[in-house]
């Protein structure tokens, strides 16, 4: 079986897309060696992922025609065409989208990914354009593809609830899976030496993250306690970043215990999850929270917001209302004093080669359509 793959997510390294892609990529690949694989890009994909190329059943197309210019002008103007001179058995959409009209130019079956339908339902967490692009095109989307992956129940039942006529039987819930983490972690360069003990949190400082909150939280609570260990943020810079998140980028709140990790690697990052005393989690909206499962990998409590996924994917978990900054002081200052709850993680339930087999049962399904 040939299966065609928009494989614009591995122009990049180290984002949530990027991730998740690669992660699957590579483990579907490892299982059925005796699909072809063939990636399709705008542009040329990032050598972080050579791992992937190099196998036999793996073949790259980069485009270089004139659609290639932008990712919606290729997306729109040149996959459908590309489609058809490829004859797969399936088309891999990988980033929400399909070609307007895309029914009405190909014949061949489709299986979308869909993480979150957040201009419908988390608008404000979105950039102006993306928000009005995805906005015009998604529910056209969901309604064409032949299958629907959906990152967690949270994503279906966003996608029952905000998109008229949807068929729920070709809405199928894929988790994504976790990286294994490196064997040689490290400390990361821009955190100082003396940083001992320390809470962590992680994300991309944007408002959807709901830093701030955190911060003020954490903040309340050092006045209560002195001797509360760090607060570490980790992760990459943002956009509509907010004055106090200025400064945490700026290195303005060190005084006051808390650091910022910028754009950490994974030997970094897997680092700050083994060190770090408790992850807490204060997103105002999420996709699905892998940071959550990544802390569980090294058995640490736990904090999250009370928002659908993680009442989801944790049910068992300590949970605050995103924006209540006592209870999140609540939990800084308890955790300092106490262990914490360690929730168990199913290990082997949350790697990439188990999803993978999911995700091979569903494309193989989803060709059979045809």
């Amino acid at each position: 079986m040939k299966i065609l793959v928009d494989a614009r997510p591995l122009i990049t390294f180290g984002n949530g897309n990027a991730r998740y892609l690669s992660g699957m990529l590579d483990a579907a690949v490892k299982h059925r060696p005796d699909w072809h694989w063939q990636l399709i890009s705008p542009k040329g994909l990032h050598s972080g992922y050579a791992g992937i190329f190099a196998r036999p059943n793996v073949e790259i197309t980069i485009d270089r025609s004139l659609f290639a210019k932008s990712g919606p002008t290729w997306l729109h103007g040149r996959v459908p065409t590309l489609v058809n001179e490829i004859r797969p058995d399936l088309f891999w959409s990988t980033l929400f989208l399909l070609p307007h009209n895309y029914r009405k130019r190909t014949d061949v079956p489709v299986i979308m990914n869909v993480h979150d339908v957040n201009p419908f339902v988390a608008p404000e967490t979105m950039k102006g354009w993306n928000r009005v692009y995805s906005r015009m095109f998604l529910k056209e989307s969901i309604l064409a593809a032949d299958r629907v992956l959906c990152l967690s129940s949270t994503t279906r039942n966003d996608i029952m609830r905000t998109v008229p006529g949807v068929d729920a039987r070709r809405l199928s819930v894929l988790y994504p899976g976790m990286s294994i983490p490196p064997e040689n972690r490290m400390p990361p360069q821009s955190l100082p030496g003396d940083v001992k003990e320390f809470f962590l949190a992680v994300g991309t400082l944007e408002a959807r993250k709901n830093f701030d909150t955190l911060i003020h939280a954490y903040r309340k609570a050092r006045l209560s306690n002195s001797y509360l260990p760090a607060l570490v943020i980790a992760g990459s810079p943002g956009w509509k970043v907010s004055p106090l998140l200025e400064e945490l980028q700026a290195n303005r709140l060190t005084e006051g215990g808390i650091f910022y990790v910028p754009s950490p690697s994974d030997a970094e990052l897997f680092w700050l999850y083994e060190n770090a005393k408790a992850l807490f989690f204060s997103s105002l909206h999420e996709g699905f929270g892998l940071p959550a499962l990544e802390a569980l990998y090294f058995k640490k409590p736990v904090y999250l917001s009370d928002i659908p996924i993680f009442r989801e994917i944790l049910p068992e978990a300590d949970f605050t209302p995103p924006l209540d900054v006592d209870g999140w002081a609540f939990w800084f200052q308890f955790q300092h004093k106490n262990d914490g709850k360690v929730l168990t993680l199913n290990r082997e339930e949350w790697t990439y080669d188990f999803r993978a087999t999911q995700l091979c049962e569903e494309l193989s399904a989803t060709a059979r359509l045809s």
